[in-house]
């Protein structure tokens, strides 16, 4: 029978834990309020820059809409590693205020484009994107944790 041998839940990342989650090309997901107050999830990449999460989305979009009417937010970003016998998962997540800025997008894109695809960053000017917008989710709480679990065969009557 299979079985969890050990485990070791909910222990706090330090900050090398936490910076090495934030620069993998992982996806985040960004949680936000519909007008009617429900919660809504949307998954996306983004980046980590100046103590904030970055992302690019295009500006009619229903998160948009709903981020201008209410800011409030989180950013979390959950990873899970392993094989059939180990498995170890790590969350970072931040709430707060996202910002909706006009301009950057471009720029954004292609670091985003760097990190996710490995494609290297041009040095030249971009053109700005008219259709496009950058949220940005400075938190005003930032929490890092994660658990292990261990399986192996247990041999019973």
């Amino acid at each position: 029978m299979r079985t969890i041998i050990r485990a070791q839940r909910h222990a706090m990342l330090d900050d090398v834990e936490i910076t090495r989650i934030l620069t993998l090309p992982k996806t985040a997901t960004i949680a936000f309020l519909a007008p009617d107050g429900s919660p809504r999830q949307l998954p996306c990449w983004f980046l980590w820059r100046d103590g904030a999460f970055w992302t690019t989305s295009e500006i009619d979009k229903f998160h948009v809409r709903c981020l201008r009417a209410d800011p409030r937010g989180s950013f979390c970003v959950d990873i899970d590693e392993g094989d059939e016998n180990f498995r170890r998962n790590r969350q970072v997540k931040g709430n707060g205020h996202f910002e909706i800025h006009q301009t950057g997008a471009a720029r954004l894109l292609v670091a985003m484009r760097a990190k996710y695809l490995g494609e290297p960053q041009a040095d030249e000017e971009v053109t700005e994107l008219a259709d496009r917008i950058v949220l940005r989710l400075e938190p005003t709480k930032l929490s890092a944790h994660g658990g292990d679990l261990t399986f192996g065969e247990v041999n019973g009557s």
